[in-house]
C-alpha cells in the first residue's frame, strides 16, 4: 500500500477533524472519527462535546487537589535542558552557525530560520554510475543506468518547511546530487528527513553541541520485538536481501534490520548507520532485548560488564535551562557603551551564595543604552543589554566568537506546576488579553533596527517584495530579533505571551487553533495527564464558532451581526447560486463564557448568564428556541437529544426476540 502511494504521487491528504468539520448542528461522525471508550467509530447521538469537557475538567480538579497537598511550590525542573535523539542516521545542519569558545565548547549563534536535520537515505546507488537529471513542471527524473526514479517536486524539502518549527519538513526528500554527474559506489542520491531540531524552539541559542554536520549517528541497537532477523539494504530506492556477518562494520547506505514474526510479518524495523557492527546476522532469532547493532568493540566489552550503560539515544545539544546567554559573534576587545554605575549598573550580592554580581539596571536616563562593543580589525558588533543582564567580562578582556558576555536569569516557569497551569487555561479558554502581550510580525522578512523614538526602540520587518512594517518597542521589552534576522509572520518580535487574536489575525484559525490546543497540552503535559488532542478540538470549535458580519451584501444581514459560521457559509452558497453579493465577515475568538452566551437557543444561554438580557433580547425579536441541545431540554424537562432519546429515533419500536 505504502508503495502505491508513493508509485501515485500522492504527498498530501486531508485529515477531518473536530476542526474541519463543516456540519452546522454538532459534528459529523466521521471527522469526530473512533470513539476513545469503544474504539469503534462514534455512534451518532454521543454526546462528545460532554465528554470533552469531563475529559478536561476532571484532571484538572485531581491536579489542583495535588497542588494545595504539596503547597504548590513553582519549580522548573521539568524544563527540558539537552536535546537528543532515538532516530539513527545522519545529522545535516541547515543555516545553523556555530563557533568553537574560549573553552573549546561548540555552541550555536543562530537566533532562529536554522535547523539541525536527522536523516535517513532514500535513493542509493550501489555501483559507480552517471546520473542523468530531467526536470518537468511536477518532477524530477533521475536516470542511473537503465532505470529511472521520478521523484514528485512536492515531496521535495522547500524554504515553507522551515517555517514554525519545521513540522512539515517532517518525511520530506532531500536531493544530495542536483546535477548529472558520474558517482561512485554506495552513493546516497536523495534521503528523507526524520526529525527536525528547530532553533530556537527546541535548540536553544547559545547551546552547546555535541555533533558536526553530516555526522552518522551510531548508538547501541537492542531488539524490541521478538523475531527473526532479516538484513536488507538499499539498492536504488528499493530494499533488497542482504548478507552481513556477525562482527562486520556496516559499509553500505541504507542498510535496514527487520524483525520478523511467525506469520513473515515485518514487525520492527531498525535503520543502521554506516559504521556500525552488527551483532546478529541474516536468519538469526532474537528476543526482546538482545543486542543487535553496536559502534565498537571497546563499548561492547563496557556494555557487557555493565548492562546499565545502555543508551538507546544520542545528544545532540544541551543548555542552561535557568539563563539566556548574549554570546559575542566575533573575536574582539570589550567596550563598554553607557554603561555606568549607579545609574545603568549595580553591583549585587547574593543572599545565599555570597556572590558579587555586577547587574545592568534600566535608567531613567532615557537616552542611556547600556551595550557591549566586540572590535578587532576587520569591524565591530554592538550588543544591547536589557535589565537584569548580568555582565560576566571586564572592559578590555579579550573574547572568542562563542564566549559569554553577559547573562539573563529567567523567570521561574510559571506552566511548570498547576498553580500557573490552571490559571493559564483559564487565560486561552475565556479568551483573554495576556497581561503581558508579545509583539508579532505582521509580515516574513528580514529585521533591522531604526532610530530610537523618545526612548524606544524602533524594529523594522522587510519583505523579499519590499514592503515594511515598523514596530515600536517600549523600553522595558526584550527585543528577540537582531538585525539581518529572518522573521516569518506571526513570529514573536519581543519577550512575552503571543496573544491568540494576534494569531487569528495574521495567521489564520487553522494556526490559532493549533496554536491554543497545543498551549493547553503542555499545561497537562507537565503534570503526566495524557489529554486527546480530539477532547480539546471539541472545545476550540464552539470558540471559533462564530462571525461578526462586516459587509452584508444582499444577505438582508446588519453590520457587525455575530451568527454561525456554518449558517453563514450555507446563507452565501444560497445567495451565490442566485447570482446575489455575498456577505463577508470575520472570524470571532471568544472565550467559552462568551460562547456559551452568544448560542442560538436562549434557554441554554439564559440559565447561564446574563439572564434579564437575554431573555429580554429574545422576547423583543420574538425568539423561537429549537430545543436541539442537551441543557436545554434538560431545563423544560425533556428527553435530551442524544443516545435513545434522538428525535430520529422517535416512533422506532423495538421488539426483543425469543430465541428459545
Amino acid at each position: 500500500m505504502a508503495r502505491k502511494i508513493v508509485d501515485l504521487g500522492i504527498n498530501k491528504i486531508k485529515i477531518r477533524s473536530a476542526l474541519t468539520c463543516r456540519a452546522e448542528n454538532g459534528i459529523c461522525a466521521t471527522c469526530y472519527g473512533h470513539d476513545l471508550t469503544t474504539g469503534k467509530l462514534v455512534e451518532i447521538g454521543t454526546p462528545v462535546g460532554i465528554i470533552a469537557a469531563q475529559s478536561i475538567g476532571e484532571p484538572g480538579t485531581q491536579l489542583t487537589l495535588r497542588t494545595f497537598h504539596g503547597g504548590g511550590t513553582a519549580s522548573m525542573d521539568n524544563e527540558k535542558v539537552f536535546a537528543s535523539t532515538g532516530k539513527a542516521g545522519f545529522v545535516r545542519f541547515h543555516n545553523i552557525k556555530t563557533a568553537v569558545n574560549s573553552k573549546g565548547d561548540k555552541v550555536v549563534l543562530s537566533r532562529r530560520d536554522a535547523m539541525m536535520l536527522i536523516t535517513e537515505p532514500f535513493l542509493v546507488v550501489s555501483d559507480a554510475a552517471s546520473i542523468q537529471i530531467d526536470e518537468d513542471f511536477r518532477s524530477y527524473t533521475y536516470k542511473i543506468k537503465d532505470k529511472e526514479y521520478k521523484i514528485s517536486k512536492a515531496s521535495l524539502l522547500n524554504q515553507s518547511d522551515f517555517a514554525h518549527g519545521g513540522e512539515t519538513a517532517i518525511g520530506k526528500l532531500r536531493i544530495l546530487v542536483e546535477k548529472p554527474c558520474s558517482v561512485e559506489k554506495n552513493t546516497i542520491i536523495i534521503e528523507r528527513v526524520l526529525e527536525v531540531w528547530d532553533i530556537p524552539n527546541k535548540i536553544t541559542y547559545g547551546a552547546k553541541i555535541h555533533v558536526n554536520d553530516g555526522d552518522a549517528l551510531i548508538r547501541f541497537l537492542k531488539a524490541s520485538k521478538t523475531g527473526r532477523v532479516e538484513i536488507w539494504v538499499l539498492d536504488g530506492d528499493k530494499m533488497v536481501r542482504a548478507a552481513e556477518d556477525t562482527g562486520n562494520k556496516v559499509q553500505r547506505y541504507g542498510t535496514h534490520i527487520f524483525i520478523v514474526d511467525e506469520d513473515g510479518l515485518i514487525v520492527e524495523r531498525y535503520y543502521v548507520p554506516v559504521g556500525s557492527r552488527l551483532s546478529v546476522k541474516d536468519g538469526d532469532n532474537v528476543t526482546r532485548g538482545d543486542l543487535l547493532a553496536y559502534k565498537d568493540e571497546n563499548e561492547l566489552k563496557k556494555f557487557i560488564n555493565d548492562k546499565n550503560l545502555y543508551q538507546s539515544t544520542v545528544m545532540l545539544a544541551d543548555w542552561d535551562a535557568y539563563s539566556s546567554y548574549i554570546l559575542s559573534s566575533q573575536n574582539g576587545t570589550v567596550t563598554f557603551k553607557d554603561i555606568v554605575a549607579d545609574k545603568t549598573l549595580k553591583d549585587e550580592i547574593d543572599r545565599i551564595t555570597g556572590l558579587r554580581s555586577r547587574t545592568i539596571v534600566e535608567s531613567v536616563d532615557i537616552k542611556l543604552f547600556p551595550r557591549i562593543v566586540v572590535k578587532d580589525e576587520s569591524g565591530s558588533d554592538e550588543y544591547f543589554l536589557p535589565p537584569r543582564t548580568i555582565l560576566l567580562k571586564q572592559m578590555g578582556d579579550y573574547v572568542k566568537a562563542g564566549d559569554i558576555l553577559g547573562k539573563i536569569p529567567k523567570e521561574t516557569a510559571r506552566t511548570s506546576d498547576i498553580t500557573g497551569g490552571l490559571p493559564r487555561v483559564v487565560e486561552i479558554v475565556e479568551a483573554k488579553s495576556p497581561k503581558i502581550p508579545s509583539v508579532v510580525s505582521e509580515i516574513s522578512g528580514e529585521v533591522s533596527y531604526g532610530k530610537e523614538i523618545r526612548g524606544k526602540k524602533t524594529v523594522y520587518v522587510t519583505s523579499s517584495g519590499g514592503m515594511e512594517k515598523e514596530y515600536i518597542i517600549p523600553r522595558n521589552r526584550r527585543i528577540q530579533v537582531y538585525p539581518h534576522d529572518h522573521i516569518e509572520a506571526g513570529e514573536p518580535i519581543t519577550d512575552g505571551v503571543v496573544n491568540p487574536a494576534d494569531i487569528l489575525r495574521i495567521l489564520g484559525e487553522k494556526q490559532l487553533a493549533k496554536h491554543l490546543v497545543s498551549e493547553v497540552q503542555q499545561v497537562y503535559k507537565i503534570q503526566g495527564v495524557d489529554i486527546n488532542d480530539k477532547h480539546f478540538e471539541v472545545i476550540v470549535r464552539q470558540m471559533l464558532k462564530w462571525v461578526t458580519v462586516e459587509n452584508p451584501g444582499e444577505s438582508g444581514l446588519i453590520q457587525g451581526e455575530i451568527i454561525n459560521r456554518y449558517k453563514f457559509e450555507q446563507l452565501n452558497r444560497k445567495l451565490v447560486s442566485e447570482g446575489k453579493r455575498p456577505a463577508l465577515a470575520r472570524i470571532l475568538f471568544l472565550g467559552i463564557t462568551r460562547a456559551s452566551l452568544a448560542t442560538d437557543s436562549f434557554v441554554s444561554a439564559a440559565s447561564f448568564q446574563e439572564t434579564k438580557r437575554i431573555l429580554t433580547d429574545a422576547s423583543i425579536r420574538a425568539a423561537t428556541d429549537s430545543l436541539e441541545g442537551l441543557k436545554e431540554n434538560v431545563i423544560v424537562g425533556r428527553l435530551i437529544p442524544a443516545g435513545t432519546g434522538q428525535k430520529r429515533l422517535e416512533g422506532v419500536n423495538v421488539i426483543l426476540q425469543n430465541n428459545a
